[in-house]
């Protein structure tokens, strides 16, 4: 890590000790072809991730060691990890990983947990592989216990742009969460040896649900995760997926402060040392600890690392007399949701919820009979609306019309239709 800082931050291989020569930085100078990046994938990345690609290269060059031996190695976030499941009385673990026990941090690691009195097999395998799974649920019997709990970490990473990504790179990034997950699901499920399950934590990433544009095969992977929780718990089965952001206080971003700093400018909240613990405790509570409101689905899925809108909590302070934010007819809708959801949760009645959405999408009017400002049309959107018939059908629909309140959908419609019929008379004509 001595590597990455130096006071002259145009040293090659070195990150500038102030934290801002990489902001700076000329794409021209990055060498993308030693990474695997085309050039349009490298000109379209944050300035700040072409530098930390860089700078990790050289870094781990120069130790003599290469990006394939750094790969899943004892990371202070994991040996955080498995601190806090030992102090939660674990104590008879199965590891499952490509390169077993051959990696000298896992061998440190499955020593420092014997020595603290934890049982512990490694098998190594490929969670993407129903054999290497079932061997290592099977490896579970030798402990004479019932299988308490699974932790599904596993992931991998092949950027590029979707446009530009292989199929080979995508899989790379999708099958260890998605495969990986229902292998577990299958091999758990045979001869019932999931009967005694407390809980089936799934890693997740902020990703999941905000996106980047060079990770669409990981993103999607954690958007899968996401809904796996939820089928499972939709069958009965215990299953909680944790979006994470950024973990400060631990690791990298513990030792580099602005870069950490950098990820807040841009919106990502980071868990402390101490929080990480606490979502994962607040993630495997019992049902019934904590307040979910009403919703099934909501203990399904923790996200953290994103600024928190609070839409809640400013319906409930009531909003500034010189904001106009309440005449927008998105924000009418969403307060009018959050109201009859709040009633319908107060209610037993099965039912309630679906009234309390019934009253906020004004279902008594039908679609066709409402202009499109009633659906949230504002004038950027409108543009487009108008740019999309002209491109498409070649027709010109007046801007005011499809900003009327006045013009129901109806009405458009046929007035798109007649222009179009015109258009047809007129070419058969000639």
């Amino acid at each position: 890590m001595d590597g990455y800082y130096h006071p002259d931050g145009k040293r090659a291989g070195a990150m500038d000790a102030d934290g801002g020569y990489f902001l700076d930085e000329d794409v021209r100078e990055f060498d993308n072809d030693v990474l695997g990046l085309n050039n349009l994938e490298a000109t379209h990345m944050d300035p700040q991730q072409r530098k930390l690609l860089e700078v990790t290269y050289e870094c781990l060059e120069s130790a003599g060691l290469s990006m394939e031996s750094a790969a899943g190695s004892d990371t202070a976030v994991y040996r955080h990890g498995v601190r806090w499941m030992m102090s939660r009385a674990a104590r008879h673990f199965i590891f499952l990983g490509r390169s077993g026990r051959d990696k000298p941090e896992a061998q440190a690691l499955v020593a420092k947990l014997r020595a603290a009195g934890a049982s512990v097999e490694v098998v190594r395998g490929d969670v993407c592989s129903q054999g290497d799974v079932d061997a290592a649920v099977n490896a579970c019997s030798s402990f004479s216990r019932p299988i308490g709990g699974v932790i599904q970490a596993a992931m991998g990473l092949d950027e590029a742009l979707f446009s530009r990504m292989s199929h080979g790179a995508w899989h790379a990034g999708v099958r260890p969460k998605w495969q990986g997950s229902w292998n577990l699901d299958r091999s758990l499920a045979r001869g019932g040896r999931d009967a005694d399950l407390d809980f089936f934590l799934l890693t997740s990433s902020v990703s999941g649900s905000v996106g980047t544009a060079t990770e669409s095969n990981y993103c999607s992977a954690n958007g899968f995760l996401d809904a796996f929780a939820r089928h499972r718990r939709g069958r009965g089965k215990p299953a909680v997926s944790v979006g994470l952001g950024m973990i400060s206080e631990v690791g990298y971003l513990h030792e580099n402060p602005e870069i950490e700093a950098l990820l807040l400018h841009k919106g990502i909240q980071p868990l402390s040392e101490g929080e990480f613990p606490q979502v994962v405790d607040l993630a495997l509570a019992p049902p019934g600890a904590t307040d979910d409101d009403n919703n099934n689905n909501a203990p399904a899925h923790i996200l953290t690392g994103l600024e928190p809108f609070d839409l809640r909590g400013l319906i409930r302070r009531g909003f500034a007399v010189e904001s106009d934010t309440t005449q927008d007819p998105r924000c009418g809708f969403l307060a009018a949701a959050l109201f009859t959801g709040q009633q319908a949760n107060s209610s037993s009645n099965g039912s309630s919820s679906g009234k309390g959405v019934d009253g906020a999408l004004d279902l008594a009017t039908p679609a066709w009979l409402k202009a499109l400002p009633h659906f949230g049309l504002d004038s950027m959107i409108a543009a487009e609306y108008r740019t999309w018939f002209w491109t498409v059908l070649k027709v010109d629909v007046p801007f005011l019309d499809l900003m009327s309140p006045k013009t129901p959908l109806a009405v458009l419609a046929g007035f798109v239709g007649d222009k179009i019929a015109a258009t047809w008379k007129r070419l058969s004509t000639v």
